[in-house]
């Protein structure tokens, strides 16, 4: 007896196909993007990136994160970067969440960056794909720079579970806009994008273990090139 799909019954072979020609056409994307001739001419540059966080819940629907991440150039050769990072969140409810924060950037030279931020988180559904959005308007403090300048970011994101064990993939893109004209380290305009994905792994009710690989490219008055960076996340979220 064929069945035909009704308004109240959800088509789930459409919506698992329609999913997996999204994540494709993003891995095709990424293949076309690194082999175009633009790409393949920029200077390359590899980083890698460790992250420890953790989030609480400090009452109600409000939580305080906590987040220290050390940059080193290559693989784990020179350190050049210490970050911290200070929130506070609240969810206003299922796939909406607001956080302001403060983050501190500070190489080994002793040369820093302090950042402000508002931030808002959303999710949302196209064709089927379960999205996430972060907006998040960063007042900057640079060293030697003068006034502060301000910096708009968008990141987009999928995330889908691979194994029935707490694996997941991520799929994201995050743009950077500036807001000032601060020449010559800081153009009006799109300054940065990094694209990549995150291969992540639930190791109890609260833990995440995070590898994740992000390809970004840098344009300003003094340089133009593309990084590679490999991250390792590890997360204790108790929300």
């Amino acid at each position: 007896m064929l069945r035909i799909p009704s308004k109240t019954t959800p088509d789930r072979h459409g919506l698992h196909t329609r999913q997996r020609t999204g994540v494709l056409s993003v891995y095709a994307g990424l293949a076309l993007l690194f082999s175009s001739g633009p790409v393949a001419a920029l200077e390359q540059e590899a980083q890698t990136w460790t992250t420890g966080q953790l989030v609480v819940r400090v009452g109600g629907e409000l939580d305080l994160g906590l987040r220290y991440r050390t940059r080193f150039s290559g693989l784990f050769d020179k350190r050049r970067l210490y970050q911290y990072q200070l929130t506070l969140g609240h969810t206003l409810q299922v796939g909406r969440r607001v956080r302001v924060g403060y983050e501190q950037f500070r190489t080994p030279g002793g040369l820093t960056e302090n950042r402000y931020f508002p931030e808002l988180q959303l999710g949302s559904q196209a064709g089927g794909l379960p999205l996430r959005h972060r907006l998040r308007l960063e007042h900057r403090d640079i060293d030697r720079l003068g006034n502060p300048v301000f910096r708009l970011r968008y990141k987009l994101a999928h995330r889908r579970p691979i194994t029935t064990s707490g694996a997941y993939l991520e799929l994201r893109n995050e743009i950077f806009v500036s807001l000032n004209d601060r020449g010559p380290l800081i153009d009006r305009g799109v300054a940065q994008n990094r694209i990549g994905f995150t291969f992540g792994q639930r190791m109890g009710k609260r833990t995440l273990l995070e590898l994740r690989y992000q390809w970004g490219y840098i344009d300003n008055d003094v340089i133009e090139r593309g990084e590679h960076l490999i991250q390792l996340h590890w997360i204790w979220d108790g929300r």
